[in-house]
C-alpha cells in the first residue's frame, strides 16, 4: 500500500528511520519528485487525497511556517473524509489547530508511540485499499534509498547495559516512558529507533557499546591547544575515545579547563560569578553538532578541536549537510541558520532527547545568540579538505588579551623611543613645552606634556616647524600614558595609514591586523571596537603633514571627527608642520590646537651636555658651554629647534663652528651623511661613498616631478629611477649599491615602517632632507635665475614649495658668478607671467629668496635700484595689482639687505 508524504525541502534525509519503519510495516512510502512550494504543493496533494491514497504530513518547524500546509489540512478534513495525519516531528512544531481535538502523534516525546499510532490509525481508516496509479511518476517517486550509515545494523554488537542505564537516567522529565527502569534494554533501544531488523545499529553503538571504535573507527575526537595563533606553535594534545556522549563531555571540559575565566561581580547576587573568555553554550552547540552530525561513513577522518591562543576551531568530517560549496570563503554561521538537515538523523534524535542535542532547527541560533550576548564576534564557517571548520572567537574584551596589549603597546613605545634607557633619542629627555594657538606672544601660557596629559580635550593638534619637535612632544605623553593604568597610548605614525571611504571600520580591523601580527596578541575580531568604547586610549598620530594627498588627508581628518565622537573614552592627539594647518580649519572635533615652543637656553645647554655626554666626549659642561657661546644671540632662534640643535651640535663637535642658518645646517648634515643618527647622536660608521648625495639628489627630485611621496617610495620604483645613472666613471660604483649603503646607515634614508602590499618601501628619515637635496638637484640644473624660476614654479602647490625655493636660492646663490644678471632675469620673468595671478605670486616669492640668498653674498649693484623704483612707477601708472605685488617682495628685500637712504618706494603689496 502506497502512503504519500508531505515534508518541506532538505528534511527527506533527517525523516529516513521513519520512512524505514513504515516500510518494515509493509507500506510503500511516496513523495514529490521535485519539492514543490506554495499552490504548486497543494494540488498536487489534492490530486492525491482524490485517489484515496492516505496522506502524512511530517510536521516540522520549518513545514508548519508554511501558508500551504493549513490550506491542505483544512481541505482535507472539511471534507470528512481522507483526513491527513500529522506527525509531530520537532518539540516546536505548532499543530494543535490542524488536527482538530485528535490526539497528536508526537514523534518528537515518543517515537515508538507515535509511529504506532500512525500505523494503527492507517491500518483503522484505510484498512488494505486498491492500489492506485493516481500519482503520476513524474511526480512522486518511491523512497526506497537506502538508509544512513549509522541506521545499518549489526549482527552482534558489545552493548553495555550500565550505558543504557546512564543515558536512561539523562532523558528529559517528560520521557517517563522511556526513563521507566523496568523498560527492557532492548526495548528502549527500539523505541529510540536504534534497532533494525531486531539488532542494533551502528548509532546505538556510539552510544551503548563497550568499544564504540571497534565498530566505527574514526569516532575519535583529537584535541589540541596551541600555544599561540598558529599550529607551528607548541601544543599539547590528547586523543579522546569511548561512547559519543563520554567524547563531548571530555571535549568540553579539555576547552572549559583550558580558556582564561575570570570573577565579575552581578547586581542580583552577593558573590561574584565566574565567566569564561568564550561563549561557552555557543561552544557547546558547536562541539554537539561536530560530533553528532559528522559523516561517520569517514574512516579516514576524525573530529578535531584545535585551541589557539586568539579562537577555537572544531572541524568535523563531512560538509554542512545543506550546503554545497567546497572550499569556500568564511561565512558566518548566521547565513546557516535554518539549514538544519540532520545526517544521522536517529542519533541526533537520541542526543536531543538527552538534551546534548538542541531540538531541531535551535542549536545554532542559540549558539549564534550565545556569541552576541557575550561579546563575541559570529563565529564563521568554512569548508576545506574534506572538513567544515566552525572558528568560534573569545568574548571581545577578555582581560588577559588587554593585559597583553597594555604590555606590548608599553614594549611598542620604548622600541619607538617613548621611555629612558638605552640609544633612545637624547631630545626625549628635555621637556617640551608648548602654548595654545590663541595664547601665542606675550604672556602665553606654556604647558608640559604632564599638563596634556591631565588634560580632558578629546582632539589636540600639535603644531610646529620642522624639526621643532613634534614627535618628540608625542612621545614625551605617550611615556607619561604608558606608566599609567587608566590610558592605553597607540602610537599611528600616519605616513604609514591607509585610510579608506570606510575609515572607521578599516583603522579599527588595521589595528587588529597590527595587534596579531606585529604585537602577537592573537586578538578577536571585533575587539578593537570593543575596547574603544570600554577603556581610556589615547592615540597619538604623528605627522599630518606626511601625508601627501589632500584627500587622504582630509579622510584622516574625518577619522579623527568619528573616532572622538563615537569613542568618548578615546583622545586623539596628532602633530603635523604649520603648513598643515589649512587643513584643520574644518573638523569640530579639533578644539585644541598647541604650538611647540623652542627651546629656551638652559634646555638647549642641558642638550648639549647630554649629547657631548653620549660621545664620550671630556669635560661636558665646558664643551656645552663653548657650544652655547658659539652660537651667539643671533642664533637663537634655530638652536631653539631640536633637530637643528642637534645639527648645530654635529658641525661644532667636528668643526668647532657653527653654521648660521637652516639651507647651511642641512648642507652640513647632508654632505657628512653620518655626522647625525636617528637617535640624536654622533653616527661612528665611516662616511658613504663621496658621490652618495649625486644617487639622493637624483632620487629626491625624481620623487617630486613623479608625485611619489618621499615616505614611500616602493622597491621597484627605486630600481627603476636609479637604474642607469651614471655615477662616476671611475670608481666602477653603481647607483642601486649606494643606495643600498645608504639604507644600512638609517640616517637619510632607511625602509618605511609600514606598507599596504609585500612590496618593500624606503622613506627619507626627515622631509627637510628630501627637500634640501631635490632643491640642490634643481639649481645644479638651472643655466639661469629664469629657469630656476621656472624649474620651481610647476611645485607650487606642494606643501613643500616654500621651503624647496628658499633651498634652491640659497643653493644657486653660492653657485652663480655673476648672479645679478640672472636675478634680473628672473624678475623680469616673474613681471611678465600672464597665466594666473598665483603664478606671479609664487614667482615673486621666489625672486625674493633669490634676491634675499644672493645680495647677503654679494650686495646688489646700484643700477638695481633706479630700475626697480622705474618698475614700481610703471606698475603705479598701469594700475597693474599683479606686478606691484610681485615687486612689493623684491624691493622689500633689497631695502632690507641695501638700505639707502629714502630706499625704493614700495608700491602697497595688495591694492
Amino acid at each position: 500500500m502506497r502512503v504519500y508524504l508531505l515534508f518541506a525541502e532538505n528534511e527527506h534525509e533527517a525523516l529516513l528511520p521513519i520512512i524505514s519503519r513504515l516500510k518494515e510495516a509493509g507500506y510503500e512510502p511516496v513523495h514529490p519528485g521535485t519539492v514543490l512550494v506554495g499552490q504548486s504543493i497543494v494540488g498536487e496533494a489534492q490530486q492525491v487525497r482524490a485517489s484515496g491514497i492516505p496522506i502524512i504530513l511530517f510536521a516540522t518547524a520549518k513545514t508548519m511556517g508554511s501558508e500551504w500546509t493549513a490550506k491542505l489540512v483544512n481541505a482535507a478534513n472539511s471534507s470528512g473524509e481522507n483526513r491527513i495525519l500529522v506527525l509531530k516531528v520537532d518539540r516546536d512544531a505548532l499543530v494543535s489547530h490542524l488536527t482538530f481535538g485528535e490526539r497528536i502523534a508526537d514523534y518528537s516525546l515518543h517515537p515508538k508511540e507515535a509511529l504506532d499510532y500512525i500505523l494503527t490509525a492507517l491500518q483503522e481508516r484505510y484498512g488494505t485499499p486498491p492500489v492506485t496509479t493516481a500519482v503520476d511518476d513524474h511526480h512522486a517517486a518511491s523512497l526506497d534509498e537506502e538508509v544512513g550509515y549509522l541506521d545499518t545494523s549489526m549482527e552482534s554488537a558489545d552493548i553495555d547495559s550500565r550505558a543504557i542505564e546512564d543515558f536512561r537516567g539523562l532523558l528529559r522529565e517528560e520521557l517517563e516512558d522511556l526513563r521507566n527502569p523496568t523498560l527492557s534494554s532492548t526495548e528502549f533501544m527500539s523505541r529510540l529507533l536504534l534497532l533494525r531488523k531486531g539488532n542494533p545499529t551502528k548509532a546505538a553503538a556510539l552510544l551503548f557499546a563497550h568499544s564504540p571504535q571497534s565498530v566505527v573507527p574514526s569516532a575519535l575526537v583529537q584535541c589540541v591547544q596551541y600555544f599561540g595563533v598558529s599550529k607551528e606553535s607548541d601544543q599539547d594534545s590528547v586523543l579522546l575515545s569511548g561512547t559519543i556522549q563520554k567524547q563531548l563531555e571530555a571535549s568540553f571540559r579539555f576547552v572549559a579547563s583550558r580558556i582564561g575565566k575570570r570573577d565579575r561581580p552581578t547586581p542580583n547576587e552577593p558573590r561574584a560569578v565566574s565567566r569564561f573568555d568564550y561563549p561557552m553554550v555557543c561552544v557547546r552547540e558547536i562541539l554537539a553538532n561536530a560530533v553528532v552530525h559528522r559523516d561517520y561513513s569517514d574512516r579516514a577522518r576524525k573530529v578535531h578541536v584545535r585551541l589557539y591562543s586568539n579562537r577555537l576551531e572544531i572541524s568535523s568530517p563531512g560538509s554542512w549537510a545543506t550546503v554545497k560549496s567546497t572550499e569556500t570563503e568564511h561565512p558566518g554561521l548566521g547565513g546557516l541558520v535554518g539549514e538544519s538537515v540532520s545526517r544521522n538523523p536517529s542519533l541526533a534524535h537520541a542526543m536531543s532527547l538527552a538534551r546534548y542535542l538542541e531540538s531541531e532547527g535551535s542549536g545554532i541560533p542559540k549558539a549564534i545568540n550565545d556569541a552576541s550576548q557575550s561579546g563575541a564576534a559570529e563565529p564563521s564557517v568554512r569548508f576545506v579538505d574534506g572538513f567544515t571548520t566552525v572558528t568560534i572567537w573569545p568574548n571581545k574584551l577578555d582581560l588577559a588579551s588587554i593585559e597583553r596589549l597594555v604590555a606590548s603597546t608599553r614594549s611598542d613605545l620604548r622600541h619607538r623611543g617613548f621611555d629612558w634607557g638605552g640609544d633612545v633619542p637624547l631630545d626625549i629627555l628635555i621637556d617640551t613645552r608648548v602654548s595654545e594657538q590663541s595664547d601665542r606672544g606675550a604672556g602665553s601660557r606654556l604647558r608640559s606634556a604632564q599638563d596634556i596629559v591631565s588634560l580632558d580635550t578629546q582632539c589636540i593638534v600639535v603644531t610646529g616647524g620642522a624639526g621643532s619637535g613634534k614627535t618628540t612632544f608625542l612621545k614625551q605623553v605617550g611615556r607619561l600614558l604608558a606608566k599609567e593604568a587608566s590610558h592605553i597610548p597607540i602610537f599611528v605614525p600616519l605616513r604609514s595609514l591607509r585610510v579608506s571611504s570606510s575609515f572607521l571600520n578599516e583603522f579599527l580591523d588595521g589595528l587588529e591586523e597590527n595587534w596579531n601580527r606585529d604585537l602577537d596578541l592573537g586578538v578577536a575580531p571585533g575587539f578593537a571596537d570593543a575596547l574603544l568604547a570600554s577603556r581610556n586610549i589615547t592615540f597619538l598620530l604623528d605627522g599630518l603633514d606626511e601625508v601627501g594627498d589632500p584627500a587622504h588627508r582630509q579622510r584622516i581628518l574625518d577619522l579623527v571627527e568619528a573616532l572622538t565622537q563615537k569613542y568618548r573614552g578615546t583622545r586623539v592627539i596628532m602633530s603635523t608642520r604649520t603648513v598643515g594647518m589649512p587643513d584643520l580649519a574644518s573638523p569640530t572635533g579639533m578644539r585644541l590646537v598647541l604650538n611647540v615652543e623652542p627651546w629656551s637656553h638652559s634646555d638647549l645647554y642641558e642638550f648639549a651636555q647630554k649629547f657631548f655626554e653620549r660621545a664620550g666626549e671630556p669635560n661636558v659642561g665646558d664643551k656645552a658651554g663653548g657650544f652655547i657661546k658659539a652660537i651667539g644671540p643671533g642664533l637663537q632662534s634655530l638652536a631653539g629647534n631640536p633637530m637643528l640643535a642637534t645639527l648645530l651640535l654635529g658641525g661644532f663637535s667636528q668643526s668647532g663652528v657653527v653654521a648660521a642658518s637652516v639651507y647651511e645646517l642641512a648642507r652640513m648634515t647632508i654632505s657628512s651623511l653620518g655626522q647625525w643618527d636617528r637617535q640624536r647622536g654622533i653616527s661612528s660608521s665611516p662616511p658613504p661613498h663621496p658621490h652618495a648625495q649625486k644617487v639622493l639628489r637624483h632620487l629626491a627630485l625624481t620623487s617630486l616631478e613623479q608625485g611619489v611621496s618621499w615616505n614611500r617610495m616602493p622597491e621597484p620604483w627605486i630600481e627603476d629611477t636609479l637604474r642607469g645613472l651614471q655615477v662616476d666613471k671611475g670608481s666602477g660604483a653603481d647607483a642601486l649599491s649606494l643606495f643600498e649603503a645608504l639604507v644600512k646607515r638609517q640616517n637619510i634614508v632607511q625602509n618605511a615602517e609600514a606598507s599596504t602590499s609585500d612590496t618593500p618601501t624606503y622613506s627619507f628619515t626627515h622631509i627637510v632632507f628630501a627637500e634640501l637635496l631635490a632643491a640642490q638637484e634643481l639649481a645644479r640644473r638651472a643655466d639661469n635665475g629664469a629657469y630656476l624660476v621656472r624649474s620651481l614654479l610647476p611645485f607650487k602647490e606642494n606643501h613643500e614649495f616654500l621651503q624647496i625655493s628658499y633651498f634652491a636660492s640659497e643653493e644657486w646663490a653660492r653657485t652663480r658668478h655673476d648672479g645679478d644678471e640672472d636675478l634680473f632675469n628672473a624678475l623680469l620673468l616673474a613681471t611678465q607671467l600672464e597665466h594666473t595671478g598665483d603664478d606671479r605670486l609664487a614667482a615673486a616669492e621666489i625672486v625674493k629668496h633669490l634676491a634675499d640668498a644672493l645680495w647677503v653674498l654679494k650686495p646688489p649693484k646700484p643700477g638695481w635700484r633706479q630700475e626697480l623704483t622705474r618698475w614700481v612707477r610703471d606698475a603705479e601708472k598701469a594700475h597693474d595689482p599683479r606686478m606691484r605685488s610681485t615687486l612689493y617682495k623684491v624691493t622689500q628685500t633689497l631695502n632690507a639687505v641695501a638700505p639707502a637712504e629714502h630706499g625704493v618706494d614700495r608700491p602697497p603689496e595688495h591694492a
